[in-house]
């Protein structure tokens, strides 16, 4: 593995592990990191496999479906049901959502603000901004 190479975050993999063999159990440290090892060696044989398939489509982006025939052409095809499953319940939740801007509200969307009070606001910002520029 080299320096480079970016892991699974190991809390991640000790609570996967633990729901998989029962808290009741110990699991060795050497196993955490194995498994964090073979998680990451999976993500990238499944993305190489679909990168391949979106170029061989002259896609530059990879999307589900290249996924799910990566996972199929890999002899993965019984876990297809269930990223099927995760990417509708994904899809659902997406739709459920708010939409936000940049993964943040602003100020004036958080107090209710309608869109004429925001331009107004901003207009007033900037003439405060011209104000203090010009006393300078």
């Amino acid at each position: 593995m080299e320096d480079t190479d970016i892991l699974l975050p190991k809390l991640t993999i000790q609570k996967l592990i633990k729901d998989a063999v029962g808290s009741d159990k110990r699991v060795a440290s050497d196993v955490t990191d194995n498994v964090m090892l073979c998680c990451n060696e999976f993500i990238k044989m499944v993305v190489e496999q679909a990168t391949q398939i979106g170029d061989a489509e002259k896609k530059t982006t990879v999307i589900p479906e290249h996924i799910i025939q990566a996972l199929e052409q890999l002899a993965f095809g019984g876990y297809v049901s269930e990223v099927n499953e995760c990417w509708e319940q994904f899809k659902a939740d997406s739709k459920a959502a708010p939409p936000r801007l940049g993964g943040r509200k602003s100020k004036a969307d958080a107090d209710g603000m309608t869109e004429e009070e925001q331009a107004a606001l901003q207009e007033e910002m900037f003439n405060a901004a011209r104000a203090q520029a010009a006393a300078l």
